[in-house]
């Protein structure tokens, strides 16, 4: 599926579309999608809510956002969880490096990657 980031995720009807694409393609498995960024997070709202299963959400903050609270957001357990990276598009990867030493995805049952496009 090819989306241009900024065309795409903050165009509601598309933005469904591409959702559609991904619960799809997400395993049954997973209980826990997990984002870092606002495409991420926009992914994972629309999943939310189009999904007819309870999956709950976990962000992982970038270094550049001001909060007041710690480095991630959400409630989730991720130990001993299917969980689902979701992103638009990987070019360099370090988003998804990033996420996978945060979330320490040893002790995850599985994790699964889902991005609209590869790059780079």
């Amino acid at each position: 599926m090819r989306v241009h980031y900024g065309d795409t995720f903050y165009n509601g009807q598309d933005l469904k579309r591409v959702a559609r694409d991904y619960l799809k393609a997400l395993p049954k498995n997973v209980t826990v999608l997990v984002s870092r960024g606002s495409s991420g997070d926009c992914i994972a709202t629309a999943l939310l809510m189009l999904s007819d299963k309870p999956l709950q959400h976990f962000h992982i903050r970038k270094e550049t956002e001001k909060v007041h609270g710690s480095d991630y957001a959400g409630n989730a357990t991720l130990v001993g969880e299917h969980i689902a990276i979701v992103d638009d598009f990987i070019e360099s990867g370090k988003t998804l490096e990033t996420i996978l030493d945060f979330i320490k995805f040893e002790y995850t049952k599985s994790v699964t990657v889902l991005v609209a496009e590869v790059m780079g």
